[in-house]
């Protein structure tokens, strides 16, 4: 009789590399699972409304303003977006889907079935993120898409096209109508006539307006030179988006990890108190914030016309790329923290308390 073949032993190398890649595939495959479902009890008509609402506010503002006939300049335009979409809708969005991140599971009584789980803390917190994530940055895009949508219809020649005539061209003829009216009145005629003897740099007195035959309302200000130029902002936008998204949800997700039973609470106050007043401080502390590096690339990306006093309190003269990576380095440690900390803390239940 021969012996039973011995299954060929591993070396130490390669058993190593096959347990790290089994490990690897049993957080994948958990991750993947708490995605999953996540992402299906994300989706209820009450959720769904909220991150409607929240991604439609800045058009709805952006509407109205164009509406109102309100002239701002380019970088107005661009800094009322970027602090609506790429900040607001974001951060609101980071907020509500990603800080309650541990929370739910102590109030739901369903955290002591996550950590019997292999890897459990590790796939909660790396599922809910990329859920969350998701949503928030669906929210950004979506409120960047629909602000461009509003304004392409706003630059629409509706009025020419119906054979009205522009609205320019409307406020020329009413002008022009003004002064006609204006010129024939005797009184007006006699006070123009004493000025002008008096200073003898006036032109004659016309009849009709023709004294000032230049006298008409200021050409609108285009916003943007083309369309490349308008989906090249539009680009930058998105990408601060991403970033910020990214930025956000990360510092929430510790947040969440490390204050659960508060996490909303103290991420409304942290953006309220660093995002919002800190950022602006002319100080070494607002380099801390994630909103002074996002406002930077965005002087960067897209020329604000900002004055060089401006430039030296609320910018900085860093690269672009520089700007970048201290995000991104934002990102990587804010999940360290969070990993680090559902790894070794025991949190209490809610009705343990």
């Amino acid at each position: 009789m021969t012996a039973p073949a011995q299954a060929p032993s591993l070396n130490p190398t390669d058993q190593a590399t096959a347990e790290g890649q089994s490990r690897l595939g049993l957080i994948a495959r958990g991750l993947w699972t708490v995605l999953q479902f996540e992402f299906r009890k994300s989706r209820t008509w009450k959720r769904m409304l909220v991150w409607a609402g929240v991604a439609m506010f800045p058009a709805f503002i952006i509407a109205l303003m164009l509406f109102a006939d309100d002239r701002l300049p380019r970088a107005g335009w661009v800094s009322i977006v970027f602090v609506m979409a790429c900040e607001m809708v974001v951060i609101l969005n980071a907020m509500l889907w990603v800080a309650p991140i541990v929370q739910a599971e102590l109030e739901g009584k369903t955290w002591l079935y996550v950590v019997t789980r292999p890897y459990g803390r590790f796939c909660l917190v790396l599922g809910k993120l990329v859920n969350g994530v998701t949503w928030t940055l669906g929210a950004g895009l979506l409120a960047l898409a629909l602000v461009g949508g509003v304004s392409w219809i706003a630059a629409l020649p509706v009025k020419q096209i119906a054979g009205v005539g522009s609205e320019h061209d409307q406020r020329v003829a009413e002008a022009q109508k003004l002064v006609r009216q204006l010129t024939s009145d005797p009184k007006v005629r006699q006070l123009f006539d004493e000025t002008r003897g008096r200073a003898g740099e006036f032109p004659p007195f016309q009849d009709g307006g023709a004294a000032f035959p230049n006298l008409q309302p200021h050409e609108p200000e285009v916003v943007f030179d083309s369309v490349g130029d308008a989906l090249e902002v539009g680009g930058v936008l998105a990408a601060l988006a991403v970033l910020g998204g990214l930025a956000y949800s990360s510092l929430f997700c510790g947040i969440g990890c490390i204050i659960p039973k508060r996490a909303m609470l103290i991420a409304f106050s942290y953006t309220l108190i660093f995002e919002t007043v800190v950022a602006f401080v002319p100080a070494i502390i607002n380099r801390l914030t994630i909103q002074y590096h996002l406002r930077c690339l965005l002087n960067r990306w897209v020329d604000l016309d900002v004055p060089a006093e401006g430039e030296q309190l609320f910018f900085s003269d860093w690269l672009a790329a520089w700007h970048v990576a201290v995000l991104l380095g934002m990102i990587v440690l804010w999940q360290i923290v969070s990993l680090t900390v559902i790894h070794f803390r025991q949190y209490v239940m809610t009705d343990e308390t």
